[in-house]
């Protein structure tokens, strides 16, 4: 079997989504972690 050119196209517009839509995930989760570092902090004054 092999791959067309579709199929190779549809294949790397696939993975571009995901890890596009992952990055902007890992940059909310770090973000998350940030702020309850802070308000760990916080409260601990």
């Amino acid at each position: 079997m092999t791959v067309g050119i579709w199929q190779f196209l549809v294949i790397i517009l696939l993975l571009l989504l995901f890890f596009g839509n992952f990055s902007h995930i890992l940059k909310d989760l770090a973000e998350g972690i940030n702020i309850f570092k802070k308000t760990l902090k916080k409260i601990n004054r």
